[in-house]
């Protein structure tokens, strides 16, 4: 679903006959919404990196034979 996303957004262009200030005000939200996105697959990475952490480190205390 994240890639869906992350296409669409890519694909997006300001639509023609745009004054000068609503091409800039477009841009200022494609942006703002484009470091939204960036944000929160940061997060979900951060998230997932410390439970597959987690996990080895559990692994570690186990003596084997």
């Amino acid at each position: 679903m994240m890639q869906e996303t992350m296409g669409k957004m890519q694909a997006m262009k300001p639509l023609e006959g745009m004054t000068p200030k609503e091409q800039k005000e477009w841009m200022d939200e494609h942006q703002k919404l484009m470091e939204q996105m960036m944000g929160q697959m940061m997060t979900e990475h951060r998230l997932l990196m410390q439970g597959m952490m987690g996990q080895a480190m559990k692994g570690q205390g186990t003596p084997r034979k």
